[in-house]
């Protein structure tokens, strides 16, 4: 994620929909590969892990005018940098051909990802460290980290199952540069794990233990969350975590249950905070949450049951649950949108702004036009 205020830092994104998660057999390694072909061929989307979604999110400080958007529809304007973004908008899960003030750009999430930088332009990282990266967020600075399934014995027969032989899930941490600076193998035979965020010295995993601090430097583990608290019905990989996000001692969640009212948990108290139910344009179901850097706001992009049944952004105040804004994501509605519909990716700007775009399903290359939504 990128990096987040006080000493957890940076937030979880969302990705939208809560992924599966590692549990540790060859055949759903070979299935993500094959998913990710495929949706290479069709360029479309790879839908990802939660959260704290952006699961997925990033940290820093500029400023723009506020969108000169109707009340109805976000604007799409690309954003002009004055500093470096609080939270990097990195296209994670993100497969297909697309093109942002430059030549289209192939992403695969088995060897290249895609980041949208402050101006516009659409940046590659190199994936390394794993066969493939399920999720990855940003460091501030420009590095990454990243969690990926690895085969060390690629083309051998062996029998399948939780404890098969010869796999990895490895957490990669990348430098700017692109170097590798730490490959670590994480996997817990017959378990599933997922990556939550990370900061410069602690990635933030889930776990069958629940949300899970874990230490870069020493690989050490601490349990923030356990699923009892989160209030999980039935475990934390099989979809029941809609989206996610992490901001210093704040996670916000979306259960499927009940995912158009997140709930506020503190890691430090480990107890549940507060409900923020979306009562705007008929949300159906959210698919990304975001934390402003501060903690104050927060963001949520969801699918609304309106007629259009588009996608909208709304901003929410923490303390008290207002709604600051509310706003439909152009050329998201259904008359125009491909069937399973597009990957609304958030991430904050500073703590008044947010920035955003949608991610087109379907073949063919398409043009990414980030927008920003702003608090009042």
């Amino acid at each position: 994620m990128e990096q987040i205020p006080r000493d957890v830092a940076d937030a979880v994104r969302a990705t939208a929909q809560a992924a599966k998660g590692y549990a540790g057999d060859l055949d759903d390694v070979r299935e993500r590969a094959r998913r990710h072909r495929k949706r290479q061929a069709a360029g479309a989307f790879a839908g990802v892990v939660v959260v704290l979604t952006a699961i997925g999110a990033g940290i820093g400080a500029w400023r723009e005018p506020a969108p000169s958007a109707t009340p109805t529809a976000a604007t799409s304007q690309v954003v002009a940098p004055r500093a470096e973004p609080a939270q990097r908008l990195l296209l994670d899960g993100v497969a297909g051909s697309y093109r942002a003030a430059g030549s289209p750009v192939t992403l695969d999430g088995r060897e290249l990802v895609g980041e949208l930088a402050p101006d516009g332009r659409l940046i590659t990282h190199d994936v390394v460290g794993a066969d493939g990266w399920d999720r990855f967020v940003g460091l501030p600075g420009g590095g990454l980290v990243a969690l990926g399934a690895h085969d060390t014995m690629p083309g051998t027969d062996r029998e399948d199952g939780t404890g098969v032989a010869g796999l990895e899930i490895n957490l990669v941490v990348v430098g700017a540069d692109g170097a590798v600076r730490l490959e670590r193998d994480v996997r817990h035979p017959g378990e599933a794990v997922s990556l939550l965020t990370a900061t410069g010295t602690t990635a933030y995993l889930w776990r069958p233990a629940g949300l899970v601090a874990h230490d870069l430097g020493s690989g050490q583990e601490r349990v923030l969350l356990p699923p009892a608290t989160l209030d999980v019905r039935t475990n934390l990989f099989d979809g029941s975590l809609q989206a996610a996000d992490l901001a210093g001692d704040r996670l916000v969640l979306a259960a499927q249950r009940d995912s158009c009212v997140p709930r506020v948990f503190d890691t430090a108290a480990r107890a549940a905070v507060v409900s923020l139910p979306l009562s705007g344009a008929g949300c159906r179901r959210v698919t990304a949450l975001r934390l402003s850097p501060d903690g104050a706001v927060l963001a949520a992009a969801y699918e609304s049951s309106a007629v259009e049944h588009g996608f909208r952004i709304a901003l929410i105040r923490v303390a008290d649950g207002t709604v600051m804004a509310d706003r439909a994501v152009a050329g998201t509605e259904r008359k125009v949108q491909a069937k399973a519909g597009p990957q609304v990716i958030i991430a904050w700007q500073d703590d008044r702004t947010l920035r955003a775009v949608a991610v087109p399903v379907a073949s063919g290359t398409h043009d990414l036009k980030p927008f920003t939504v702003s608090v009042g």
